[in-house]
């Protein structure tokens, strides 16, 4: 059964256009990024409809969806892709990630490292993503719970995929930063077993209430020992077909 839980505007909603990348810039109003669609409320579903929304690509996990659902957005035409970047909301995984990033020396490295592993054990959802991304017409919104961390390495994979510099790839995840006020007490909400929006302070180590510059570039530097994140996703099926396509819909 899914959880009652008040909606509102997102928090973490934004456009990539203008992101530059090779050939031009990402194509206004055609992707965007987001915290947890689940808790849109009426007036924003209507305007992601309004701006040509078509596909929704939820990074969630299973748990998370069981404990939110859609949403709203359920009633409205947009199509639901589920490609979970995690397992689990909460859990042994979870629990080892916290005291793990807790106790590392270098917090915001070790965190670039959960990063750099989530795209290597899930570059196939990444690529489906890719690809869904590139063979619907419309407007695609993509989205985990906060919009920072699943949702900051898929929007990292897009824009590298797309030839976008890497000091633009962080400038982007680092954008996050303006809007984690707004963003703590709807993930604390929710997310199943988190509590209240102080038990989430405490708990969390320092570094994931942040989206530090740091934690993004150290993903891309970890992941050119694999030889970048477009081999990664090559190696997991991205055809030049798909990122042809890909090109063609969001770069003018």
């Amino acid at each position: 059964m899914t959880a009652t839980i008040p909606t509102g505007p997102l928090a973490n909603l934004r456009d990539l256009g203008g992101i530059a990348v090779e050939g031009g810039a990402v194509r206004g109003r055609t992707l965007f990024r987001a915290d947890d669609a689940a808790l849109i409320d009426d007036p924003g579903a209507r305007a992601l409809v309004a701006d040509g929304v078509e596909l929704i690509i939820d990074l969630r996990s299973p748990e998370e969806v069981a404990y939110t659902g859609r949403g709203v957005l359920a009633g409205y035409p947009p199509v639901h892709l589920p490609l979970p970047l995690t397992r689990e909301a909460a859990g042994p995984t979870v629990l080892a990630l916290m005291d793990r990033l807790a106790s590392a020396a270098q917090p915001e490295r070790a965190m670039g490292g959960w990063y750099a592993e989530q795209l290597r054990a899930r570059a196939g959802a990444v690529v489906r993503g890719i690809k869904a991304i590139a063979d619907t017409p419309g407007a695609v919104l993509f989205h985990c719970a906060a919009g920072k961390d699943r949702t900051g390495v898929f929007a990292a994979a897009v824009l590298s995929v797309l030839g976008a510099d890497r000091s633009d790839i962080v400038a982007d995840y680092i954008r996050t930063e303006d809007n984690l006020g707004p963003l703590l007490a709807r993930v604390a909400a929710a997310r199943p077993g988190a509590g209240t929006d102080a038990d989430l302070l405490t708990r969390l180590p320092p570094v994931l209430l942040r989206a530090p510059r740091g934690a993004m570039e150290a993903m891309l530097a970890l992941l050119d020992a694999d030889g970048g994140v477009v081999e990664v996703l090559t190696r997991a099926g991205l055809t030049g077909g798909t990122v042809r396509r890909l090109q063609e819909k969001l770069v003018s």
